[in-house]
């Protein structure tokens, strides 16, 4: 295997190993929420934190309703970006706890 294949494979593993150790995950709030429908969630773990969003493209020629997703991984002192697809799957990750936090907390809720 070349050289950068072999980087490309540590990364994955690094990044998949970060990931796993998330301890919890928030949204955070864009300032400009009235003009900007980005959502934003950031996650922290020992050594790691990581930023992933997604906002709206259609304004970029993309059809209506088509989102975007973009994220970063700080891992040991190194800051990572995600490739969108990675930063997709992390940020529905993160949407899917966050909301489910955030149901249990709700009266009601489980």
């Amino acid at each position: 295997m070349s050289e950068p294949a072999n980087a490309l494979n540590l990364l994955h593993s690094v990044l998949a190993d970060a990931l796993a150790s998330v301890e919890s995950w928030e949204r955070k709030v864009s300032p400009d929420l009235a003009t900007n429908d980005a959502r934003f969630f950031s996650g922290h773990g020992p050594g790691c934190m990581f930023l992933v969003g997604d906002f709206e493209i259609a304004s970029q020629g993309f059809p209506a309703g088509t989102r975007g997703y973009d994220g970063t991984a700080c891992i040991g002192g190194s800051v990572v970006r995600l490739p969108r697809l990675r930063a997709k799957e992390v940020f529905e990750q993160a949407s899917a706890y966050v909301e489910k936090i955030e149901a249990a907390a709700k009266p009601g809720g489980t």
